[in-house]
This record gives C-alpha cells, sequence and structure tokens, in this order.
C-alpha cells in the first residue's frame, strides 16, 4: 500500500463544542505557519509519499486551507484526505472554490442524524441544519466522503448506525466507507468518562454494525481504540488492535491491565483497561478471556 502521512494544521478554535473532543479543553497548540506546512506537504512528495491527510484542529477555518489544497494538487499527490466536523462546508461558495481545485476525499465526523443527539454532542444549537447542508453540497459536487462515527453511549447501538447510515444516503452521498471509533481518551479528568459506553454491550453493537455494513457492501474501519479492551471485540479483534510500538508507555497514566490479561495472546496489542472505566462500571466484567484468545 502506498504511503500516507499526516499534515497537522493545528488550527483552532473549532467552530462545534463535541463533548468527546480535547480541543476545547486543553491548552492551545503552537500553531504551524502556512509556510511550514506547505514545506510538510512538499516533504512528503519529496518522500514519495501519495496520500496526505490534513487534520488537527479544524483545518478549513485555516485561512490557507485552499492554499494547501492547491499545491498539493499542483504537486500531483494522489489522494487528498481532510478530517472535518464538515460545518464549513455548507457554505456554497467555499465548497465551489475546493471543487475547482479538484478532487478531495473528507473524512466527516457524523456522530448522529438524529437532531437532538447531533447537537447535544456538539454542543451547538443549530449546527445539525449546517451539518445536513454539508452533506448535500458534498454530494452534489461529487467530493468522495468516509463517515467518521465517534462511538459514545448516545449513538453507540447498532440502530443508531443504521439510521445514520441511510439518513446519509438520503442526502445524496455514496456511503461506501464508515470509520468506528469508540470513544477515546485524551484528558485526565475532563470529564468524558460520563459518555463512555459500557464494554460488552459496545462489543456487542460494534459486532451487528460491522455484519450490517459488510452485507451492504460498506467498508469498515476500526480506529485504534485507546478506550476498549480486544476481548470485548470478539471476532473482530483486528479492527482495534494497535501496534504498540511506544504509546502504551503514554498511556499507562489512563489504563491498567488485569491479571487475567497475561493469559490472553494478543494482549501487547491492547491497551487494558480505562481507569475511569472501572470507577464508572465496577466491577470490571472481564474475568475470563475468550477461548480464542487463550495463550
Amino acid at each position: 500500500m502506498s504511503k500516507l502521512d499526516l499534515i497537522k494544521t493545528d488550527y483552532g478554535p473549532c467552530n462545534i463544542n463535541c463533548v468527546f473532543c480535547r480541543l476545547h479543553k486543553s491548552p492551545p497548540p503552537s500553531r504551524s505557519s502556512k509556510q511550514e506546512i506547505l514545506s510538510q506537504i512538499r516533504a512528503c512528495k519529496d518522500a514519495g509519499v501519495e496520500h496526505i491527510r490534513i487534520t488537527s484542529g479544524e483545518p478549513t477555518l485555516d485561512p490557507n486551507f485552499l492554499d494547501y489544497i492547491r499545491f498539493a494538487k499542483e504537486l500531483k499527490i494522489t489522494t487528498v484526505l481532510v478530517e472535518t466536523n464538515g460545518i464549513k462546508l455548507a457554505e456554497d461558495e467555499f465548497i465551489e472554490k475546493i471543487a475547482k481545485l479538484g478532487q478531495v476525499t473528507f473524512l466527516i465526523n457524523t456522530p448522529s442524524h438524529k437532531k437532538e443527539i447531533y447537537e447535544k454532542i456538539t454542543q451547538t444549537p443549530g449546527s445539525f441544519e449546517n451539518h445536513k447542508k454539508s452533506l448535500e453540497n458534498l454530494a452534489k459536487h461529487n467530493f468522495k466522503f468516509i463517515a467518521n462515527i465517534a462511538l459514545i453511549n448516545l449513538n453507540y447501538k447498532f440502530e443508531d448506525v443504521k439510521g445514520l447510515i441511510e439518513f446519509l444516503k438520503e442526502t445524496g452521498l455514496e456511503v461506501n466507507h464508515i470509520t468506528l471509533r469508540p470513544l477515546r481518551v485524551n484528558l485526565k479528568g475532563s470529564g468524558e468518562d460520563i459518555y463512555l459506553a459500557e464494554y460488552a454491550a459496545l462489543g456487542r453493537e460494534i459486532g451487528k454494525i460491522i455484519k450490517y455494513c459488510k452485507n451492504q457492501n460498506i467498508l469498515v474501519q476500526g480506529m485504534p481504540a485507546f478506550s476498549i479492551p480486544l476481548c470485548a471485540c470478539q471476532g473482530f479483534e483486528k479492527f482495534f488492535a494497535e501496534d504498540p510500538k511506544d504509546k502504551w508507555e503514554q498511556m499507562n497514566q489512563f489504563f491498567f491491565k488485569l491479571n487475567i490479561c497475561k493469559k490472553c495472546k494478543i494482549e501487547k496489542y491492547c491497551p487494558g483497561v480505562l481507569k475511569f472505566y472501572n470507577k464508572k462500571f465496577r466491577p470490571t466484567p472481564y474475568t475470563e478471556i475468550p477461548e480464542t484468545l487463550k495463550v
């Protein structure tokens, strides 16, 4: 597979305030200059990278956003993927300017098809209508689209995701690719624990979602979880297994492992159990390792 690299604009604040996002809860990062980001894109091209992903903060609010897309296109980078909440794409003039630059793939945060749930998650009244308009604009201009679904206790059930997929299709979009991202922990004591779904229930629902999407010819990718132990993902562990490398050490402040974890043959690919999960759902439900995972 061709290489992919991240281009982080670190542009904030955001135009919504999602309950699971750290952007409004942490100090603003040092922002890269326009020239620094253009240099990153050039370095990707020189290194043979064919796919770039523009992310971090809300990149569409960066006043130089169109210049980044234009430059990547001039360099003939094969795929330009933008990770965004999509709200800015509701503006007709803005999305028309992007369309003139060529094909872009948008990874859109799409937490719910229900207005009340969407705006409870985004904590931004009126944002749902802009969200819907942005999806319609993507369809109108034939942009490639990936639904990025952050799973929390407000939207993780199979019927929630099935309804969301049907809603996306009604906007005119071709839905052939989604990502599932269980609540990711970023800040200690940030209050995110109230949005956690119980592991076993979350695992069951993800299994149903994956089966449904397979029948609908929809590609499903699981974002590395840092939030759901792999023993809750029976039959689809590969969707959430994470290459350990040096990541566990920096995540130890949020996770712990049970004695039973030592009996699991994929233990090194799993961060364990969230500390504040164990406080919320005590006692921890995992007392046995599935037979398929035993050493």
